[in-house]
């Protein structure tokens, strides 16, 4: 059935008189075929009891505060949210969760919509703008073209948010983004985009080609099945590549590239950019790489610089001319040597850049 996700302003009264306000929520709109309303279902913020910042989370608008009776869609201040490919669906599932995930947060409610106070300030238009955020919709973008920032208070108030969030998306292609707190973002199937943002994060692209982006904080990406991009930006950041031909860039810090799985021939090696040797480490794992040895920092004896091993004993070889890590589980014997990672080329490596776990 057809369903669009919307957003909608309602007036905001003090003891009877109009502030000249807008209080924000969040409307999933399920039709039938002609056009009848079938449900309605709000996401909104409020101040609870003791002064913390609450959530109605996919409840009947009919029956919460923000009902409008007859009211137009024009008085409703009503503006269908832009979607593009995704399903409402899936993305309302991403809101729900993350509108669950503020109520846990224990944030504070704030009166002060002037900002007159020092310190971070949440409304329910707060709510509101960090629900659009967790699905990378644009903040600027998604006001109904009568309503301005002003006519909303402390909306964009991002920065004070931090919500310590668990996003899982759906079977389809999903666009996802933690802000600030650390969290745990899970793409599933289809080909995903997270954004772990502000915050220890950790990021799992399941199935699909996915995007990952750890931003600020000592991130986990996973990149799982399909060829993905991973990228860990600032911070100490560890990348694991898992399945496919992956494009892995740690960015600055001190950024490790995890293999627990072998290389694979068919689909190539992953692409690793900007690897440091001054910061950035190989972790290998002996499970899979048996011919490394013991854990710890790999043997001398098992790194050679050149195209190719040039005796039994070694087992990592980097070529700088082409810039190719490889494997090869048992040097200059029967084996053929398999390509890890493509590097920079010109890379003075040895065996320090590489940890045996």
């Amino acid at each position: 059935m057809p369903t669009v996700i919307a957003i909608e302003a309602k007036p905001v009264e003090f003891e009877g008189i109009d502030t000249g306000f807008l209080h924000l929520y969040l409307v999933k709109t399920v039709t039938d075929e002609q056009g009848r309303v079938i449900s309605e279902k709000v996401i909104r913020g409020t101040a609870g009891s003791n002064g913390d910042l609450e959530t109605l989370v996919d409840a009947d608008l009919a029956n919460s505060v923000d009902r409008r009776g007859s009211d137009t869609p024009a008085e409703r201040h009503r503006e269908v949210l832009d979607l593009g490919t995704r399903d409402a669906n899936d993305v309302w599932k991403v809101m729900v969760q993350h509108a669950n995930n503020i109520e846990k947060a224990d944030l504070d409610y704030s009166i002060d919509i002037f900002r007159e106070a020092p310190g971070g300030d949440l409304n329910s238009n707060s709510v509101v703008a960090s629900v659009l955020h967790s699905v990378g919709l644009s903040l600027s973008t998604s006001f109904p073209d009568d309503v301005s920032r002003s006519d909303a208070p402390l909306y964009g108030q991002l920065q004070y948010m931090n919500v310590d969030d668990a996003l899982y998306g759906a079977a389809n292609n999903d666009w996802i983004k933690g802000g600030v707190g650390n969290d745990k973002l899970v793409g599933r199937g289809g080909n995903d985009r997270l954004h772990g943002e502000d915050g220890n994060d950790r990021l799992f692209g399941g199935i699909g080609d996915d995007r990952q982006y750890g931003e600020i904080g000592a991130d986990r990406l996973y990149g799982g099945f399909g060829d993905d991009v991973l990228i860990g930006g600032r911070g100490d950041d560890r990348l694991y590549g898992e399945g496919g031909a992956d494009l892995l860039r740690g960015g600055a810090g001190r950024d490790v590239y995890v293999y627990n799985s072998a290389p694979n021939s068919q689909t190539g090696p992953d692409t690793v950019q900007g690897f440091s040797v001054a910061e950035d480490t190989f972790w290998l794992n002996n499970s899979v790489f048996t011919g490394l040895g013991r854990e710890g920092t790999l043997r001398s004896s098992a790194f050679w610089t050149g195209d190719e091993a040039h005796d039994a004993t070694d087992r990592i070889i980097y070529d700088r001319n082409d810039g190719v890590l490889y494997y090869d589980q048992d040097g200059s014997g029967a084996s053929e040597q398999v390509a890890v990672a493509k590097l920079s080329t010109g890379l003075k490596m040895t065996n320090l850049d590489i940890l045996v776990i």
